[in-house]
């Protein structure tokens, strides 16, 4: 009927399915509301919930907001009580990523607009007077303010007209802060959605290297051609074509101005990550003990040749080679400069020094039996042994 899932900071989300609806509702609720105030800020809570919807870093305004779900022919609204407060959309199933994507947003990336602020005071004030005007509910209040006297419980959970004139944006922005925290805040999904089940766990394993200045790049370069450019490089031939560990398999450089890495992708069936993961990390120790050969070499060298004059066809690609240069370097390279500098790399003077003994505590995790284990209880980690230099995320690169 549901599945309960608790992230790691806490949240927690919880999916209903419905398979006979059209729609969907997403509802986010927050463990808070009047009876977390004090005297000074009561009806603080609601004041924060009006404010939540008036815009965003992504969407400025109000109007963007609900423009966008009015397109859609989206309802939302947002509500609340003594203990909790609710936000919520709900829309066709065919948008749910953007009912997600704006409730999230709201929560997020809400900028607290100081004139939105000002404007949505008075607003609040005249909801307060027009409650009051209506004996059906204001008996109500009366009735808490009796039972239970002048504590939060018996408080309104509008607040004091004199109180909402003076509350600051700064009194808003700290509740925000202190309230509104993954492990108070439950996530529901219920109506038309699909779960989607992965047979594959797709990782990044990877180390740090060089930034873009360091010469030592190109032959990194050249090493991440002989791991895994190519479909007949050492990790696709043994982890998948020998193996069958892995569907996708490659190796990639970053160079940033002030990091780099190099690091391998891989997609795997969810049944072998640990085979997969001990496979690459032997053709790591390989490079390391062994070397690579001259045929290696000069196919690694030969191979980015190829691809960079292939890639020197399309327009774009020059548009990206000459501006990132520029704006990276403040300098070009000619596409023959690179390539002496890819041509000059030798395994006995460049590949070794990137690759040699003395740096494979930076590039090989030796204690596999300890790494694997981190992986198990992090599933995003760094090895405590290596210092934070050799990284692995489920999903995504850490390479810094």
């Amino acid at each position: 009927m549901f599945h309960k899932t608790t992230l790691k900071n806490g949240l927690r989300v919880i999916t209903v399915p419905m398979k006979d609806v059209r729609s969907v509702t997403v509802l986010v609720l927050v463990g808070t509301g009047s009876k977390y105030e004090t005297r000074e800020i009561n009806g603080l809570s609601h004041f924060l919930e009006h404010v939540m919807f008036k815009g965003t870093k992504k969407r400025p305004t109000a109007l963007q907001i609900s423009t966008e779900l009015d397109r859609v022919g989206a309802e939302h609204n947002a509500f609340t009580g003594d203990e909790r407060t609710g936000y919520w959309i709900k829309a066709d199933f065919n948008h749910l990523d953007l009912a997600l994507d704006i409730v999230s947003d709201i929560l997020i990336n809400s900028t607290f607009n100081p004139k939105e602020i000002e404007r949505e005071r008075g607003v609040i004030i005249e909801e307060i007077n027009m409650y009051n005007d209506m004996p059906s509910r204001y008996t109500g209040v009366l009735f808490d303010r009796l039972l239970y006297g002048d504590q939060p419980a018996g408080w309104e959970i509008l607040g004091k007209k004199e109180v909402i004139s003076k509350l600051k944006r700064p009194e808003l922005v700290q509740y925000f802060q202190n309230q509104y925290v993954a492990d108070n805040i439950v996530v529901t999904v219920a109506g038309k959605f699909f779960y989607k089940k992965t047979e594959q766990t797709h990782f990044c394993l990877g180390v740090r290297a060089y930034n873009v200045f360091d010469p030592r790049k190109y032959a990194l370069s050249v090493l991440s051609s002989i791991l895994g450019g190519s479909m007949s490089s050492r990790l696709w031939v043994t982890i998948r074509e020998k193996k069958g560990l892995a569907y996708y398999i490659g190796s990639m450089v970053d160079n940033s101005s002030d990091t780099g890495f190099l690091a391998v992708r891989a997609g795997v069936n969810n049944e072998k990550v640990k085979d997969a993961i001990a496979a690459i990390l032997r053709e790591f120790r390989l490079v390391r003990d062994k070397g690579v050969t001259a045929e290696e070499l000069k196919k690694a060298k030969d191979y980015f040749k190829g691809k960079m004059l292939l890639a020197f066809e399309s327009s774009d690609d020059w548009a990206e080679f000459v501006g990132e240069q520029e704006i990276a370097l403040n300098k070009i390279l000619k596409p023959e400069q690179i390539l002496r500098k890819i041509n000059a790399v030798s395994e006995r003077k460049d590949i070794i020094k990137v690759y040699g003994k003395k740096n494979n505590r930076n590039f090989l995790a030796d204690d596999f039996q300890n790494f694997t284990r981190f992986f198990i209880d992090c599933f995003s980690l760094r090895c405590a042994r290596h210092r934070g230099d050799f990284v692995f995320g489920s999903g995504h690169c850490l390479g810094h």
